[in-house]
């Protein structure tokens, strides 16, 4: 069943061989790891498009795989690398792409940029998928609270989401880290040049420094 939603997804982008979507999780397999297997499975029920995808539980396995590395995680880069190839008509860069969104799933940015290419590339389906994605992976980060408390504190998978909502509020002027137990939480100083006010947010990254210590230890 697996490899037959996988099929369906490669199709819906371009008609590659099933065998994309395996390279995102062969290319990174370190040992066993239960958290992969569950966001891959995860992942490829999103393929149809169902109204009631969990995408908050997509990124809550995401954080839990071998694979997650939220401090060299950039998509913006990536999709500058993509799109510069995509100029210079690299023939293997769709598969890459694809591949590239179906391993990094849960970063809403990922989708975002990805919109970009796959208007160049005159592939509608694909580009209407991925703003979906991204639309209920926002709505997912955003139900994780209103930053404007330690308790409602929004939990990012990557650092450049605390960005996405700093930037709603103002300029960031300052950036501290505070801990509260096992918690881990970068604290924003915003300010808005039009009240002249500055706001505090809060943002827990306990998983994305708990992944940091997962990797030293391997």
């Amino acid at each position: 069943m697996k490899n037959l939603l996988v099929l369906t997804f490669i199709a819906m982008i371009c008609a590659f061989t099933p065998a994309l979507a395996q390279e995102g999780a062969a290319s990174t397999e370190a040992g066993p790891n239960i958290y992969d297997e569950q966001y891959y499975a995860l992942v490829d029920q999103a393929f149809e498009m169902p109204e009631d995808f969990d995408f908050l539980k997509a990124r809550e396995l995401y954080v839990q795989t071998s694979f997650y590395e939220p401090f060299a995680m950039d998509p913006y880069a990536a999709f500058e690398d993509f799109m510069d190839r995509q100029r210079a008509q690299d023939s293997t860069v769709v598969r890459e792409v694809s591949s590239y969104l179906y391993q990094h799933f849960a970063v809403p940015e990922a989708h975002l940029y990805s919109q970009s290419f796959f208007r160049r590339a005159q592939m509608p389906k694909p580009f209407k998928y991925h703003q979906w994605v991204e639309k209920g992976l926002l709505l997912a980060y955003g139900s994780t609270g209103d930053a404007l408390s330690m308790e409602r504190a929004m939990k990012p998978v990557v650092i450049s989401e605390q960005y996405i909502v700093a930037r709603k509020h103002g300029e960031v002027v300052e950036k501290r880290r505070e801990r509260d137990g096992d918690k881990i939480y970068d604290v924003l100083l915003v300010k808005d040049p039009e009240a002249e006010t500055v706001k505090t947010l809060w943002f827990d990254v306990t998983a994305l420094h708990a992944a940091r210590k997962r990797a030293a230890a391997e």
